[in-house]
This record gives structure tokens, sequence and C-alpha cells, in this order.
């Protein structure tokens, strides 16, 4: 399943769903995080970019303890030119888990290059704040 989703959608994708065993409470409920990639690719195999991010949006309703469908639906939002909408969903991904060094990144990216300078810088120092061991 992986190797399908890295080949048609690159690494950050591969990286992501990788990243869903790190959470554990879904490492320990196997099911959940089979189901989990499963949506996923669902969600990714949509033709179009609406239909993407409807179906994104509907994984991450299904899973609000993983922040992973809200990081693939905020850039979503920043290929589609809706970028309100991806920092919103990264702002969201970063309440979730406050120890997801790649939400952290993602908004302090995206809100540098909107000028929101310091906001984007904050989360960039969070994101290496970080400890080693704290989720991707």
């Amino acid at each position: 399943m992986t190797p399908s989703i890295a080949s048609k959608y690159g690494g950050t994708a591969l990286v992501l769903v990788s990243l869903l065993g790190a959470f554990t409470n879904l490492r320990e409920a196997g099911a959940a995080y089979q189901t989990l990639a499963e949506e996923i690719q669902w969600a990714l195999h949509a033709g179009d970019g609406k239909t993407r991010t409807e179906r994104l949006n509907t994984v991450a309703k299904i899973y609000p303890s993983s922040p992973v469908p809200l990081i693939l639906l905020g850039e979503e939002y920043e290929k589609l030119g809706k970028t309100r909408s991806a920092i919103d969903v990264y702002e969201k991904a970063v309440g979730q888990k406050l120890s997801c060094i790649l939400c952290h990144e993602k908004l302090g990216k995206l809100l540098i290059k909107m000028g929101q300078i310091e906001e984007g810088e904050s989360h960039l120092r969070d994101a290496k704040q970080i400890p080693e061991g704290g989720e991707s």
C-alpha cells in the first residue's frame, strides 16, 4: 500500500503514512492503523484536488487524534492555491499534536511565505525544540 502512495504522491505522502505507526494509540490498535492508512490512500487517489480535499476532510473527522490527514489536506489546499485554508488546517494539526515537528514546520514555512514572519519563525523554533524522539 505505502509504495503505491509514494510512487504517485512523492516522498511526503510516504513519510506521513509511515509516521502513522509512530502514534502510540494507533500502533497499539493495529487494525485502526491499517484502516487509517487505507482511508488516506482512498483520499489521495481521488481524481482532482477538490475531491481529495473533501475526502481528506472526511478522514480527518474520522481520525481526530491523527494530524496526518490534516497535513495532507493542508498540502492539497496549497496545491489549489487556497493558502488561508492550508494555514487553518495546519493550525488545527498543531493544536491536535503539539509534539508534531512536521505540523510546526509546514505551518511556520507557510506563515513566513505569507509575510507573517514572527509567527512563522515561532513555529519553526517550536519544531526545533521538540525532542528527537518526538513525532515527526
